[in-house]
């Protein structure tokens, strides 16, 4: 079942007098049959059947008809209700209208970040915000996991190709299942155009907004720890600028549970982090380091390989850990000492330290001349 309308009458003519039918009312017509005209100021249209049926009109000669209008319906068997089977007709046009879809401005550049058009997104509502085509991402990537596929996050390293730090964090990119290591931004040029297990060296952080802007790279992480003054103002400055940073936790590393961990960490092979250990932001935390249950680590430390904690231990920010260290239940040490090889530490570290290993081992206050001892 079908109507037939009143056909386009130009563009200067918005209505037409319907001049009667053709043919009789309850005749069986063929698709193209030339079954009525109607009238406009300038010109005679004729009506032709767009379907085989038998005609049921709707309107009689002399009727004021507009564009779309039916005149009549035609249907595979007679028609007892008109009314009704017009009814039906409209409801069914009224479905198949596809309504008008508002894309809020920050669902667009999300759409267009992931490669996705509004058909995918199979809308049933009249505004697609952010929140919506962030569950298409998510289930999107639940869906491609499944089969083995998924986006990898795209990381660029900061430094520490002298030093040896991109080496070991990009190491553990490469053996991890949800990072890929992109580039290493270094800004001494005697690396530059040279590689790193394969990575290539492209320069300074010049080039990061840029690469950032086309979305070339996902997330950035810091590799160098020499000095870890440089490496916090480093990190509040980029990411005051909105620059995203990830962790890189290697896929040995052993964090038990209720272990939380901020941003912007290295995490290299067989760390233990302890349960209910919580790690502040900006760490790097080199391989064989175990931080026994409850510690607290605030941001921008460095752990040589090989450092133990016991329980419930406190560490401050911009806390230098060398090699082979052992600290004991409750210790607190403050922000910016300098912990040598070798040392056991059995009381607290004020902030500004330096305790160095031996018979006796001394803390020296970076700031002031006053000395402070502890047994080692």
């Amino acid at each position: 079942m079908k109507s037939l309308n009143t056909p386009f009458l130009g563009a200067n003519d918005d209505e037409a007098t319907f001049n009667g039918w053709l043919v009789a009312a309850g005749s069986r017509v063929e698709a193209g049959m030339l079954v009525a005209t109607v009238e406009t100021t300038k010109a005679v249209l004729d009506v032709e059947a767009e379907y085989d049926g038998i005609l049921h009109p709707l309107v009689e000669r002399g009727a004021r008809v507009v564009p779309g209008q039916p005149l009549a319906i035609l249907a595979g068997e007679p028609i007892d209700d008109l009314q009704a089977a017009l009814a039906a007709l409209s409801a069914e046009a009224d479905a198949n209208i596809p309504f008008e879809v508002r894309v809020t401005k920050k669902a667009e550049i999300l759409m267009r970040r992931h490669g996705i058009v509004l058909e995918q997104l199979g809308a049933d509502t009249s505004v697609v915000d952010e929140a919506a085509v962030s569950q298409f991402v998510e289930q999107r990537a639940v869906n491609e996991r499944r089969l083995g596929i998924g986006h990898l996050q795209r990381v660029g390293v900061i430094g520490g190709v002298g030093g040896g730090g991109a080496m070991i964090v990009i190491d553990s990119l490469l053996r991890s299942y949800s990072q890929q290591p992109v580039c290493v931004f270094e800004r001494d040029k005697v690396w530059h155009g040279r590689t790193v297990l394969g990575v290539p060296v492209i320069g300074s952080l010049e080039a990061l907004s840029g690469m950032l802007e086309r979305e070339e790279l996902d997330a950035v992480v810091i590799a160098f720890n020499r000095d870890l003054g440089e490496r916090a103002s480093l990190f509040e400055r980029l990411t005051g600028e909105g620059v995203p940073f990830c962790n890189v936790i290697d896929a040995r590393a052993d964090l038990r549970s209720l272990v939380t961990v901020g941003n912007g960490n290295v995490i290299l092979a067989n760390v233990y982090l302890g349960a209910g250990t919580r790690v502040g932001d900006n760490n790097f935390i080199s391989a064989n380091v175990f931080l026994e249950h409850g510690n607290q680590l605030g941001n921008a430390n460095a752990f040589g390989p090989g450092v133990f904690t016991s329980g419930n231990v406190t560490i401050g920010d911009r806390v230098r850990f060398a090699t082979g260290i052992f600290v004991e239940p409750g210790i607190t040490i403050g922000d910016g000492a300098v912990i040598a090889s070798g040392s056991v530490l059995t009381v607290d570290v004020p902030a500004s330290t330096t305790v160095k290993a031996g018979r006796r081992a001394v803390a020296r206050a970076t700031a002031s001349t006053q000395e402070n001892r502890y047994e080692s």
